[in-house]
């Protein structure tokens, strides 16, 4: 499969971190996950990694998941989050962006995405 390299990215973490396979080198060249963040230290992670021209690569393939429920990061510390998340975009973009603008830098990578889930849903692509 192709590299992602996608500036959706540095608005927002789209890899869920529970899928997320590295080799030793990234860690080497980048550092360890930043435990100063409590809620994105996986897209700290990866715009560092990205930042260091490392390459992404999706494998088509259900490799993990993860379970909903109240007392997770997402839901119970949410508010924390949007601000650690602000913090990356700042850092990464160099200014705040509007909802609006992120929707707008995501919604070409969430297109493709959906082209490809329909494309193999109808067999047109093979894992």
């Amino acid at each position: 499969m192709k590299p992602l390299r996608c500036k959706a990215l540095q608005y927002a973490d789209y890899i869920p971190q529970e899928t997320m396979f590295w080799r030793k080198r990234v860690w080497d060249m980048i550092g360890p996950i930043d435990e100063s963040f409590h809620y994105a230290m996986d897209w700290d992670f990866i715009l560092r990694a990205q930042a260091a021209e490392f390459k992404f690569v999706r494998l088509p393939r259900f490799l993990a998941c993860f379970r909903i429920h109240d007392a997770q990061k997402t839901a119970s510390t949410y508010a924390l989050g949007v601000r650690e998340m602000g913090s990356l975009r700042r850092r990464v973009l160099g200014f705040d962006p509007t909802q609006m603008q992120i929707r707008r830098a995501i919604a070409p990578y969430l297109a493709k995405q959906l082209a490809y889930h329909y494309a193999y849903k109808l067999r047109l692509l093979r894992y």
